[in-house]
């Protein structure tokens, strides 16, 4: 059985960055934190999991991944923006027809959208609104015999 998470993480680098655009500039993508210079909006490749689901014949692996869209505004919210961000990322990731390619003989299944939620802060200078997509995968390993 092998480890999925770095080649879940590796595709979703691959599907985003820079696909992700707001008027002509790439989306930012991180790898679990983004960094104290981060320019807003940036997307975090967050929490992953990775459950067993193998059956008699092959190695299965039942996976998540959370994907955080964060935006920031000091002056008047445009969650518009938030909201295009978001459904690009559902085009890239869930699309009908292509998938996601994995590495070491591991083959994607399926991909669904578990759960969307969105949430808001501010502090003295800025309003701070997020998205918090998270996705379940279907994984099987190919095993040469």
């Amino acid at each position: 059985m092998q480890d999925t998470n770095y080649s879940v993480r590796k595709a979703y680098f691959q599907a985003l960055q820079g696909f992700v655009i707001v008027g002509l500039t790439a989306i930012e993508v991180y790898d679990k934190m983004a960094p104290n210079n981060a320019v807003y909006p940036y997307i975090i490749l967050s929490t992953q999991t990775d459950t067993d689901n193998s059956v008699k014949e092959c190695f299965g692996h039942e996976c998540t991944m959370l994907v955080d869209v964060v935006t920031g505004f000091n002056g008047a919210v445009e969650s518009e923006m938030l909201d295009s961000i978001c459904g690009q990322i559902l085009n890239r990731i869930n699309p009908s027809g292509q998938r996601l390619t994995l590495t070491n003989n591991l083959q994607l299944i399926s991909t669904k959208l578990i759960s969307d939620n969105t949430i808001e802060g501010q502090n003295g200078v800025w309003k701070i609104l997020r998205r918090l997509l998270r996705f379940a995968h279907n994984v099987h390993e190919q095993v040469n015999i």
